[in-house]
């Protein structure tokens, strides 16, 4: 879907009962927990790395985005549960974005040097 849009849907709190009560998530349980935002765009997509600071900016501090309420029983989820965020567009996403921070670099094999003990000029 967000590839179609242009579009980032990021969740900030969830009700299972209907409505009647809302507790964090998705982003409001992140900035807390975590100093990474992971995300994948698409099926097929490279991940985007965000860390949690840019985002927060990016949401408290940057521009009103729309809130969106997803309907029950969306997602497969079940019919009482709901959610809601704010829209995002991938392009200001993408912007604050890094690359992966724990890819791990293997650095190259050393070659083995024979030298010849018996030859203190060698």
């Amino acid at each position: 879907m967000a590839q179609r849009t242009g579009n980032a849907f990021i969740e900030m709190k969830y009700s299972n009962d209907s409505g009647e009560t809302w507790r964090p998530s998705g982003y409001l349980l992140a900035k807390k927990q975590s100093d990474w935002w992971v995300t994948q765009v698409g099926v097929g997509e490279d991940y985007v790395w965000i860390k949690m600071k840019d985002l927060k900016f990016l949401i408290e501090e940057g521009p009103d985005y729309p809130s969106k309420s997803i309907r029950k029983g969306i997602n497969g989820n079940s019919s009482y549960i709901r959610c809601t965020g704010v829209i995002v567009p991938l392009k200001e996403l993408r912007a604050v974005a890094t690359e992966n921070p724990f890819e791990r670099v293997v650095p190259a094999k050393k070659k083995k040097v024979s030298v010849d003990k018996t030859n203190p000029f060698a």
